[in-house]
């Protein structure tokens, strides 16, 4: 739905960038719990989840600060270089190209983001 709206707010021509984590970096550096320090001396511990068959991750954050415990807990989608392509040519892009930076290196399996760029085609 994004896609389509960011393809219906452009210009014939007009480009849209997109920086993500790829799917396929994911898998490749994903750490199930982490933590770390926070300003004013609390620190923050990340729990991560693969779930829906690698569709989503379930995120889970505590928060330990002075003495309290606060807890959040989200869910984003995540997408691979191909699913990405693909949506980008359904909302009406007609150039597509995958990127692992702003520099325009390729994406690959050593890329550590996914820049997905994308021109609306003529109407």
């Amino acid at each position: 739905r994004v896609l389509n709206n960011v393809a219906a707010s452009l210009r014939p021509g007009g480009a849209f960038v997109l920086h993500v984590a790829g799917k396929e970096v994911l898998a490749r550096i994903f750490n199930p719990t982490a933590s770390r320090e926070v300003p004013g001396g609390g620190i923050i511990v990340h729990r991560r989840e693969v779930v829906d068959d690698w569709n989503q991750l379930r995120n889970e954050w505590i928060l330990l600060e002075n003495g309290t415990i606060r807890r959040f807990v989200f869910r984003h989608w995540i997408y691979s270089g191909r699913e990405l392509r693909e949506m980008f040519h359904r909302a009406g892009f007609a150039e597509v190209g995958l990127y692992a930076n702003f520099l325009g290196s390729a994406y690959g399996p050593s890329a550590e983001r996914l820049v997905v760029g994308g021109r609306k085609g003529a109407t």
